[in-house]
């Protein structure tokens, strides 16, 4: 039996930010990690996500990143495209089991502050103990250990242990690409749609300043034909030109992720952080951003609550998540996303150049009156598509990507 004040499972960017706000706030932090190492449950690529309330978080806590972009270009599949320039601004993050790899740089810091790593460890079960959970069950090298936390952060991703308490049901998101060097400009980013190869996802390509690129799909699982490689191979031999951009490639990557909604995300003493909260972005599926804020936002409503002896202070926990991350608009916006079609495609791109010619997409984004009245004519027009259009999940969403 090992007792500690905070257990956090899942040492990838949720979990890893977490236990570096616990223990440098003094707090006795267990960080598990089932794999042997550090990032080794994803292949070196780079990540993106937009800019909502991350600077500050990353400042504080001296996160590394690699690059801040505030231009992307979406492209239509008849290769039409519109560039937006926005003053909300987009990270990228080095994922993958590299030491210089997000969750590597972050985990080495919550280390030095007096974290207790153990790697190859993995939790299994939870034990209830009156109104909470008083025990994780967790087996290491073939035997079992047992912990004793007052607080636990589950931080394993959207096949969390904890889920087969909970019964969750989940839609499927699977990605591939490949990470290399050069494939685009370091000042922008690029998001490609077609629905007949590309069905309820995109392809993307991002680039850091030194060269590190990733380029690669996501895709709703439930709608891909054969393996999710055979999209995206797909997709490149309909768009050459795309193709002989990808000539440095290093290594592949793959991933699946998964959609699901929680009525809550605190159960007596266990906050659900990250993708093990439900909490990755249903329209394009962002993940770094709701793992980095809500591991900062268990933080430090753990240390407030433990500090005052007063594990009721969790509930500040599931009001900030729910605010922040439970929106209606996102949720919509995955919805009419996954009804368009080609057609619709290309009238949107069409419309949103069409817009951003008249006036700043950030106030038409925000709905600020002077920028929604201006652009009212256009949209007027364009209805239907531009009850999608306008649907802020939909316009952040596509424009940060």
């Amino acid at each position: 039996m090992a007792k500690c004040e905070v257990l956090v499972v899942g040492a990838g960017p949720a979990g890893s930010v977490a236990a570096l706000c616990c223990a440098r706030a003094g707090l006795e932090t267990v960080l598990l990690e089932r794999f042997d190492g550090i990032g080794r449950h994803i292949e070196r690529k780079i990540d993106s996500s937009p800019d909502f309330g991350l600077r500050e978080v990353i400042e504080e806590l001296g996160l590394k990143t690699e690059n801040y972009v505030r231009s992307s270009r979406w492209h239509a599949p008849s290769g039409e495209a519109f560039t937006l320039r926005s003053r909300i601004g987009e990270y990228y993050f080095k994922r993958g089991p590299k030491e210089d790899s997000f969750e590597g740089n972050t985990v080495r810091k919550a280390v030095a502050a007096g974290c207790r790593l153990l790697i190859g460890t993995k939790a299994e079960a939870a034990v209830r103990s009156g109104d909470g959970f008083g025990m994780v069950v967790a087996a290491k090298g073939g035997e079992e250990v047992t912990f004793e936390p007052e607080v636990i952060l589950v931080a394993d991703g959207g096949g969390s242990f904890f889920h087969r308490q909970l019964g969750a049901e989940k839609r499927m998101v699977l990605g591939y690409g490949v990470t290399g060097k050069g494939f685009g400009s370091p000042d922008l980013s690029e998001v490609y749609f077609d629905p007949a190869i590309l069905p309820g996802g995109y392809f993307f390509l991002v680039t850091c300043p030194d060269g590190t690129s990733s380029a690669g799909i996501v895709l709703d699982g439930a709608r891909v034909d054969g393996s999710v490689e055979r999209h995206f191979s797909a997709y490149l031999a309909k768009n050459p030109a795309l193709a002989a951009r990808l000539a440095e490639v290093e290594n592949p990557f793959a991933g699946q992720g998964f959609l699901f909604g929680l009525e809550r995300r605190l159960y007596g003493n266990v906050l659900l952080l990250g993708d093990a909260g439900g909490l990755m972005d249903p329209l394009m599926g962002y993940g770094m951003n709701p793992a980095i804020l809500s591991g900062y936002a268990a933080g430090r409503h753990v240390t407030k609550a433990l500090e005052e002896g007063n594990l009721a202070l969790l509930e500040g926990y599931e009001r900030e998540v729910s605010r922040r991350f439970r929106s209606f608009a996102p949720r919509m916006g995955r919805r009419v996303f996954d009804v368009m079609g080609t057609e619709d495609v290309e009238r949107v791109i069409s419309m949103a150049r069409e817009l951003g010619a008249k006036v700043e997409m950030d106030d038409l984004l925000d709905l600020k009156p002077g920028g929604l009245w201006r652009g009212f004519p256009i949209i007027a027009r364009n209805l239907p598509w531009a009850l999608g259009l306008l649907l802020r999940g939909i316009f952040i969403g596509v424009a940060t990507k």
